[in-house]
């Protein structure tokens, strides 16, 4: 893994965008809550441009020590899409992320944790507020290597 470099007053700015929200979801089952979005996304032959989003908010630890959070499945879609309640989908022309943390991380997934942290010591360092909410670009993700652009909005 290379070194984690970490930028300052990044915008994450999406267009078009179809997202699924899942509440209370395991972390270690992320994986398959992808799996089930982007297998719907082909089945209802949704036509998308760029890579899958996920956007994590609203964790929790239960008494058993498993982590919980809230996630949103979100892909930008070649044109405007109506949302689907029965489908739990939503709709959003715009999506606009300011004032972020930005890394790039490439390697094993399992090594995303670095960055992760790398990314909670410099709010620390430098006396910001965390906003709770973290949002992964998946530009690549195969055979246990991936490529993903980190954004962490600062309150």
């Amino acid at each position: 893994m290379s070194k984690i470099s970490i930028e300052t007053n990044k915008n994450l700015k999406l267009i078009n965008v179809l997202i699924r929200k899942k509440k209370m979801v395991k972390v270690v089952d992320l994986y398959k809550e992808i799996t089930k979005y982007t297998n719907f996304l082909s089945v209802a032959k949704i036509q998308t441009k760029g890579p899958l989003i996920t956007r994590q908010y609203n964790s929790q630890i239960d008494e058993n020590g498993i982590l919980y959070s809230d996630f949103d499945l979100m892909v930008q879609t070649t044109k405007t899409l109506k949302a689907n309640s029965a489908l739990n989908t939503q709709f959003k022309g715009n999506v606009n992320v300011p004032n972020c943390l930005y890394s790039k991380f490439k390697g094993s997934i399992e090594d995303i944790e670095y960055v992760q942290s790398k990314m909670k010591i410099h709010i620390w360092e430098e006396d910001l507020i965390d906003s709770g909410e973290e949002y992964m670009v998946y530009l690549e993700n195969s055979q246990g290597l991936a490529e993903i652009d980190l954004f962490k909005p600062i309150a």
